[in-house]
Parts: C-alpha cells; sequence; structure tokens
C-alpha cells in the first residue's frame, strides 16, 4: 500500500508530508517532489530525473510545505508509477482540527505487488 503521514506545526505554519511507498526506478539520479498550493488543494507531483533501470523501486518522500494556514485542504499525489486501476492519493485534512494523521491506499501493481 502506499500512505502518506502528515503532521502540522500550527505557531509554524508547517505542514510536513511522508509519502510512504512512493514508487519510482530503482536508480534514479534524483527524485523530486514539487508542491503547489492553490483554491485549498495541495498539489504534490512526484518525478524523477536520470537513467530509468530495468527495475522499479519503493522510496519514502519527505515533502515540507511552508506557510500552510490551519484550515481545510484537499492533498492530491501525483506519482509516476501508478497503475490506472490503482486509486489515487487524494483525500482532505483539517489543520484546524488535526495535526496529525495518515491516509493510505491499497497498491496491488509492481512494484508494489503483484
Amino acid at each position: 500500500k502506499g500512505c502518506v503521514q502528515f503532521t502540522y506545526d500550527a505557531s509554524a505554519k508547517k505542514l510536513t508530508l511522508l509519502h510512504v511507498n512512493a514508487g519510482f526506478s530503482c536508480c534514479p539520479e534524483e527524485i523530486k517532489a514539487e508542491v503547489s498550493v492553490d483554491d485549498g488543494i495541495i498539489r504534490i507531483i512526484e518525478s524523477q530525473r536520470g537513467p530509468n533501470c530495468r527495475c522499479d523501486c519503493l522510496f519514502d518522500l519527505h515533502i515540507v510545505v511552508e506557510n500552510v494556514p490551519p484550515r481545510t485542504f484537499g492533498i492530491v499525489v501525483e506519482e509516476p508509477l501508478r497503475n490506472a486501476q490503482d486509486v489515487p492519493i487524494d483525500f482532505t485534512i483539517d489543520l484546524a482540527k488535526d495535526t496529525q494523521g495518515e491516509h493510505c491506499v491499497a497498491r496491488n501493481f509492481y512494484p508494489w505487488g503483484m
């Protein structure tokens, strides 16, 4: 499965996300997570740079989003290896109420499972 864990520091307005089991090629030069905050949606676009191996692996990505007010946000993660049949990571958090939590989705295809 793939999960996004979050912790929120209201005094610093800092949201920390951990994408557990993010799928990428096993030998990337660089893994990136571009973050945009627009109209109540925090969108994370994951990508990699470098040669693709003949295998895929799972990584944990640590993402920090600054200047996040304590309100409700949708979190959307665009994953490069997600199979079209797997549910996307797309959920809502209310940072006025919750300072930590986790959202998980099933992953049934390689590299998560077979």
